[in-house]
C-alpha cells in the first residue's frame, strides 16, 4: 500500500547508513500513475507530520531519495498540491522549507533547478512555478528566493513589500540572512549578472534594496550593499531615463504573462492571513519565534556551494 512503502521508505532512510544513494523502493512499492503518486505522497505527508523529529532529522534526504527513484518534478509537484491545503501550518512551514533547500541545492533536483532558472517566461517554468506557488507561501523566505531563481524579479520586488506586514521575528531575519548568502553562491549566478544590465531587470534592483532594508546592520547586510554598489553607474544612469519614457514590453514579459499575477499574490495574502490568524490564537509566548519557523529555510553558504 501507499502507506507502507512511505513508511518503509521513511524508516530506511532513517537508519544509518541509510542515505540518499542506498534508499530505493522495493518490488512493487513504487508508486506508478499519477494517483498513486498522490497517495504515496499524502501518506509520507501524514507520516512527517506526525513525526516531526525525522523530519527534522532525515526529512530532505528521504524527499531526496525519492526524486533519485521516481523523479524530481512529480515528486514535487505532488507534494506541493498536498501542502497547499495543509490544515497544520507549522508543518507546512517547515515543510516548504526542506523542500527549498532541495529545490535549490540538492543534485537530485537539479531537472527542478534548471528549469526554474529557465524563468517564467517559459512555458515550462511558468507551470511549474504555478505549481509550486501556492505551497510556498507557507514561507515567505523560500518563496521570494524561488521568484529570484524563476526570474520573477517584479513579484520578487512585490513580495518584499508585502514583507512589511508580516510579524518580522529573529527566525525570519536568519532566512533572509542566508537567502543573501545564496545571492553570493553559485545558485544565483544568472542573478547576479543580471546587476549588470539595470535598465532590462530594474525590478531585482528594487527586490535586492527591498531586502537590505529588510536588513539589521549585520555581516550580510554589508555584503548585499557591497553588491549593489558594484552595479554600473552608467546601467542605472540609462535606468533613470528609462523611467521617463512609456514602458516597452519585451518577449519574456509577454510569456510570462501567462500567469495571473494578481492571483497569485492574492493567493500569498490569504495564505499568509492564515498564519497570522493562527500566531492570533496561540496563548502569549507560543509565537514568534517558534523553531518551526526558525532558519531552517535556506541552506546555509556550505550547502548552497554544492549547486
Amino acid at each position: 500500500s501507499a502507506q507502507h512503502s512511505a513508511q518503509h521508505s521513511a524508516q530506511h532512510s532513517a537508519q544509518p547508513g541509510g542515505g540518499a544513494s542506498s534508499l530505493k523502493l522495493q518490488d512493487g512499492a513504487a508508486p506508478d500513475g499519477t494517483d498513486h503518486m498522490a497517495a504515496f505522497c499524502e501518506q509520507l505527508l501524514a507520516l512527517l507530520r506526525a513525526e516531526r523529529p525525522l523530519l527534522e532529522r532525515r526529512g530532505r534526504l528521504i524527499v531526496a531519495a525519492l526524486c533519485e527513484t521516481l523523479g524530481p518534478r512529480g515528486i514535487f509537484e505532488t507534494l506541493a498540491r498536498g501542502l497547499t491545503s495543509e490544515a497544520d501550518l507549522d508543518f507546512a512551514s517547515q515543510m516548504v522549507q526542506a523542500l527549498n533547500v532541495l529545490v535549490l541545492t540538492s543534485a537530485e533536483a537539479l531537472a527542478l533547478r534548471s528549469l526554474l532558472r529557465k524563468g517564467v517566461g517559459t512555458a515550462e517554468g511558468a507551470a511549474l512555478f504555478r505549481t509550486l506557488y501556492p505551497a510556498w507561501c507557507h514561507n515567505p523566505a523560500s518563496l521570494l528566493s524561488m521568484c529570484l531563481v524563476a526570474q520573477a524579479y517584479e513579484h520578487a520586488a512585490e513580495l518584499v513589500m508585502q514583507f512589511a506586514s508580516l510579524e518580522i521575528t529573529l527566525p525570519f531575519l536568519l532566512q533572509i540572512d542566508k537567502l543573501v548568502q545564496l545571492v553570493e553562491s553559485p545558485i544565483f549566478t544568472h542573478v547576479r549578472l543580471h546587476l549588470l544590465e539595470p535598465e532590462q531587470h530594474p525590478h531585482l534592483l528594487r527586490a535586492l534594496g527591498g531586502i537590505l532594508m529588510l536588513l539589521p546592520q549585520s555581516p550580510a547586510f554589508h555584503t548585499l550593499q557591497a553588491r549593489l554598489a558594484a552595479v554600473p553607474e552608467l546601467g542605472i544612469f540609462r535606468l533613470q531615463l528609462e523611467a521617463r519614457k512609456p514602458s516597452k514590453s519585451t518577449a519574456s514579459d509577454a510569456a510570462a504573462s501567462s500567469l495571473d499575477w494578481r492571483g497569485l499574490l492574492q493567493t500569498y495574502k490569504q495564505v499568509q492571513q492564515r498564519h497570522a490568524d493562527r500566531l492570533l490564537e496561540q496563548p502569549r509566548g507560543a509565537g514568534g519565534l517558534d523553531a518551526s519557523s526558525g532558519a531552517r529555510g535556506l541552506p546555509s553558504e556550505h550547502t548552497a556551494g554544492r549547486a
